[in-house]
Order: structure tokens, then sequence, then C-alpha cells
């Protein structure tokens, strides 16, 4: 399934979602109207071969809604920002990656 263009706010529904992957042919800013709305993934990639990621992803909200996180994924694409000291609030976190962002 090759899947292009925004993200669907759609996906803002999907509440019950434990892992997100958001990888492929993407573009967009979609961090409030949708990763906002999630309160229990347990992983999360966002990244882009072709497409593009762009913005500042609101990392201090997302770590306190979910504190369950235990892998974060993120590369290739534009995003920026630093992370937050609130990472510490990700005390399940086994697996972090960040690259070519």
């Amino acid at each position: 399934l090759d899947l292009t263009g925004e993200i669907p706010l759609a996906f803002a529904s999907l509440r019950s979602l434990t892992d997100l992957r958001l990888e492929g042919n993407f573009n967009g800013n979609f961090y409030d109207d949708i990763l906002l709305k999630y309160d229990s993934l347990e992983s999360l990639h966002i990244g882009s071969a072709l497409g593009y990621f762009e913005g500042t992803f609101p990392f201090e909200r997302f770590f306190e809604k979910n504190s369950d996180l235990r892998e974060l994924k993120i590369k290739y694409n534009g995003l920026e920002g630093t992370l937050p000291s609130n990472i510490g609030l990700l005390k399940r976190l086994e697996v972090l990656s960040i690259r070519h962002s």
C-alpha cells in the first residue's frame, strides 16, 4: 500500500492505538491535530524517505500524554527543535533513535 499526501485527520479518532508508524510519502504538519489526541502510544515511528514532515513537533506535550512510550524513532525529515528535559517522564522508553532530522 503506497499512501501519499497529508495524513488524514481521521487518524485522530483511533485513540486506542498503541503503535503508530508514519513512514512513507506523507507530508505536512499533523502534530497538533493528530498526535496530541493520543495518550496510550507505546511506539511511535515518524520517518519519510520521499515525503517530508516539517515543522516543530510538540514533544513536551506529547511526552506528558504518552508516558508509557517504549519506542521513539524519528528519521529522514525536516522536524525542528530539541528534545525537552521532560523526556525523563518516559520511564519505560527502551528505544530512542533520531537520525537525519
